[in-house]
């Protein structure tokens, strides 16, 4: 995968192609493979961009908490973070 590929903590959309990335506190960013892009928020409520229609799913899927380190779209490094929490 090249670095222009990479996702860095988003979901490619299935059908769509669609990149969908968490933005800030129930807030998910949509970009579109033509390079169009969209903000909604939690449930895939429009907030503003030129794109307008979205999977609610993955706007819910993208904006829920998880634990910062153990979940696999965490942009840390689980061995790393305990190597430190061993430190204290």
């Amino acid at each position: 995968m090249t670095s222009k590929n990479k996702l860095q903590g988003g979901i490619r959309h299935g059908f769509s192609g669609a990149v969908y990335t968490p933005d800030g506190p129930d807030r998910v960013r949509v970009t579109r493979p033509d390079g169009a892009v969209g903000l909604f928020d939690g449930i895939g409520r429009w907030i503003e961009g030129e794109v307008y229609d979205v999977d609610p799913e993955m706007c819910i899927w993208m904006s829920i908490n998880r634990a910062t380190v153990s979940h696999r779209l965490s942009s840390q490094d689980p061995i790393q973070e305990r190597t430190h929490e061993g430190d204290k």
